[in-house]
């Protein structure tokens, strides 16, 4: 390992003797070593890849050095010097629910990297809970529909169970931090609560917040929430309607199953409930239900 850091860090100091400006170099603890690389030689990406190699960060549980990253210092407060490398980002929490015995962090994190273009900093707290600093700047595409295919495709391969929360995009300024500790206690919040799914956006999370809430408080909406919760299918077809914003089409070929089985389905939930799923304001109430 040392002879590898070395051939990309010629700079490398390994336990120097002498003091050094600290401030100007990036700390590791490998194999209980001291090593220092000089700071200018790393990128925000390489900074990242270097918090997961550092011993103090081993231990599950344990909270990740905050130090490396300019981005860690400016959203967790640490600094009030804003990154220049986006004008505006977007946050994407994560939540190892399952990890194997011996997950590849590092090669995790690679290949999400190497797939999701946009992403340009790490803010790990411990080993199952981090959050991905997107630049919207660098989107392409349908960036939030990729992030959903990259995980899942992660999750299988890496044999992982994650929950996923994708924020909202903000501009780069001073109100950055306390933006982002709102979006981190409310990813926190959801999780206890169950109102994350494996993959949702801030918009659909504050919805589910709110339905249940609601439907607490509504006895007219406890016979259709209960019609719902005790049918797997409804739950199923009613998100993935939600989802696909009433793209039938959509929502049969994500449910594995024909159009006219999914009309079927609906029509079939109309008669039980009077609610129709193909109206927004009956399709809105119904997911808030879940």
């Amino acid at each position: 390992m040392y002879q590898s850091l070395k051939k990309l860090y010629p700079d490398l100091l390994i336990n120097p003797s002498t003091p050094i400006n600290t401030s100007a170099y990036i700390h590791l603890v490998l194999d209980g070593d001291d090593l220092y690389i000089p700071a200018d030689q790393v990128g925000e990406k390489e900074q990242a890849l270097l918090a997961m190699l550092d011993e103090r960060t081993a231990e599950v549980g344990q909270s990740y050095p905050q130090s490396l990253s300019p981005w860690s210092r400016f959203l967790l407060g640490q600094s009030t010097d804003m990154p220049s490398n986006a004008a505006s980002v977007r946050w994407l929490h994560l939540d190892f629910q399952a990890l194997p015995e011996n997950f590849e962090y590092v090669l995790w994190l690679e290949t999400l990297s190497e797939a999701i273009p946009a992403i340009i900093a790490t803010i790990p707290y411990t080993e199952r809970r981090l959050t991905i600093v997107l630049s919207m700047d660098e989107a392409e595409g349908k960036l939030v529909e990729d992030l959903y295919a990259v995980l899942q495709t992660l999750d299988s391969d890496f044999d992982l169970i994650t929950k996923a929360l994708v924020g909202q995009t903000y501009q780069v300024n001073s109100q950055l931090p306390e933006l982002y500790q709102l979006e981190v206690d409310l990813f926190e919040q959801a999780l206890k609560n169950d109102y994350i799914q494996p993959f949702s956006t801030l918009p659909i999370t504050l919805l589910r917040m709110m339905g249940r809430s609601f439907y607490n408080e509504q006895p007219l909406l406890r016979r259709v929430q209960q019609t719902i919760l005790t049918h797997p299918d409804y739950i199923s077809t009613i998100t993935k309607l939600f989802e696909n914003q009433g793209n039938l089409s959509q929502t049969a070929d994500q449910l594995f199953i024909h159009r006219n089985t999914l009309t079927y389905r609906m029509n079939k939930f109309y008669k039980e409930t009077g609610y129709n799923l193909q109206h927004l304001p009956d399709l809105i109430l119904c997911y808030l239900a879940i």
